[in-house]
């Protein structure tokens, strides 16, 4: 993907080789970035920032995921969708796999109760 650049993008090339581990030193712009990660690991107070803030975002995404998948529940069982189904697009949309899916098949079916 980095390769699709042109000159005058370089600098986000750079950084996009960092993400993978593949430091260009000879960019300033990386440089930086790496002077302020180096910062960030040696203060105790902004590396406890920096890790709360991974976390906080860490939390975000599971409950995004959470509340997605109640959502797509609620929808496709108000349109009298069989629970095998729902179960099937669950497993579609979030590559649910084995205990996951057995706890998705109880939450359908339990949906399914309180519905009717």
């Amino acid at each position: 993907m980095a390769k699709e650049f042109t000159n005058d993008e370089q600098p986000i090339k750079n950084f996009l080789a960092l993400m993978r581990n593949q430091v260009d030193n000879k960019s300033r712009f990386i440089t930086k970035i790496q002077d302020e990660i180096i910062k960030i690991k040696q203060e105790p107070e902004r590396r406890r920032g920096f890790m709360k803030f991974e976390l906080d975002l860490m939390d975000a995404r599971r409950e995004g995921r959470e509340e997605g998948k109640q959502r797509l529940v609620k929808f496709l069982s108000s349109q009298d969708t069989a629970p095998s189904e729902i179960v099937a697009a669950l497993v579609n949309v979030y590559q649910m796999v084995d205990y996951r899916m057995k706890l998705a098949t109880q939450l359908v079916v339990n949906k399914k109760r309180h519905s009717a």
